[in-house]
């Protein structure tokens, strides 16, 4: 589930940045904080 993992999504960020995607990077990083934020509070679960 998106959310559980911060330390790979972190350094997924960082590649992309590094091969000079730094947009991809940011939209990356916004679409995982919104599913994060979905699946978090969420009342559903899906555990």
């Amino acid at each position: 589930m998106p959310g559980n993992d911060l330390e790979q999504r972190i350094k997924i960020r960082k590649q992309l940045e590094e091969q000079g995607l730094g947009d991809e990077a940011v939209v990356f990083a916004r679409r995982e904080a919104a599913l994060s934020w979905l699946v978090n509070n969420s009342r559903v679960s899906y555990r």
